[in-house]
C-alpha cells in the first residue's frame, strides 16, 4: 500500500468532520484514554492537511497545545504527557521541536503504517 493510499484510508476510517470515531479495537489494544487521544491526533493530521490557513509543516507535522487538548478532554497536561508518551512508544505518533523557534512547540505526526497495520487487526479477529 502507497503513504498515498495508506493517508486516504485511515482519513476515511476516522473522518475528517467535527466529530470523532471511535473504534474498538483501538480500545482494545490502547484503552480508551489512548484509543481517545489518538483518535483525536489523527483527526487533528486531516484538518490540518486539508487546511489552508493551518497546513501541515513539511506536508506530515501539526501544532496541538497542551491547553487545546485540556479544554476538549479535561485531561491534565500529567494525563496528556502519559497518553502521548505511550503512543509513541507504541509507534503510533511521533513529535519534534522545530529549531530556532521561540517559544518552542511540540509538532505531531501520524504514522499511518502503524495504524493501518492496527486496523487490520481487527479485520483478521473478524476473519477466524
Amino acid at each position: 500500500m502507497t503513504k498515498q493510499q495508506e493517508e486516504e484510508l485511515v482519513g476515511k476510517i476516522f473522518g475528517k468532520k467535527h466529530y470523532l470515531k471511535h473504534y474498538y479495537i483501538t480500545i482494545k489494544v490502547l484503552g480508551a484514554d489512548c484509543s481517545l487521544m489518538l483518535c483525536e491526533f489523527i483527526n487533528k493530521y486531516y484538518y490540518h492537511r486539508d487546511s489552508k490557513q493551518y497546513p501541515l509543516v513539511d506536508s506530515k507535522w501539526f501544532y496541538y497545545t497542551r491547553e487545546s487538548i485540556e479544554k476538549k478532554f479535561g485531561f491534565s497536561e500529567f494525563k496528556q504527557r502519559g497518553l502521548l508518551k505511550r503512543l509513541n512508544e507504541e509507534g503510533y505518533i511521533d513529535w519534534m521541536f522545530i529549531p530556532d523557534q521561540m517559544p518552542p512547540r511540540k509538532y505531531y505526526t501520524i504514522n499511518l503504517e502503524n495504524i493501518v497495520e492496527l486496523i487490520s487487526k481487527e479485520v483478521s479477529d473478524y476473519d477466524e
